[in-house]
């Protein structure tokens, strides 16, 4: 399997972990509840990594899968002014993830 820039890290750090494959629907209308889904796990336990831009800053949000973000609470919580989603391909292009 390859590995990620996460994986390699776990890896290097010592760190215990186990990948679960599943098959990627870029089209689902819910991304982490499909996943969460097909890996056979309970939606509120698996994370999702959202890509938020804060004030022309780029950060990175982790929730549970069936919760949605507040972009006002984000702004807060990183002392911005406004939280947007960052697009696919910049978000793409920043981790190097899908």
């Amino acid at each position: 399997m390859k590995t990620t820039r996460a994986t390699h890290l776990l890896m290097k750090k010592g760190i215990s972990h186990r990948v679960v494959p599943y098959e990627y629907d870029a089209n689902a209308t819910r991304i982490g509840e499909h996943a969460a889904q097909s890996i056979g796990v309970a939606p509120g336990k698996l994370l999702k990594c959202l890509m938020v831009d804060v004030t022309g800053k780029p950060c990175c949000a982790l929730i549970p899968s069936d919760r949605e973000l507040s972009m006002k609470a984000v702004a807060r919580v990183m002392d911005g002014k406004k939280a947007e989603m960052l697009s696919v391909e910049d978000a793409e292009r920043i981790t190097g993830y899908k």
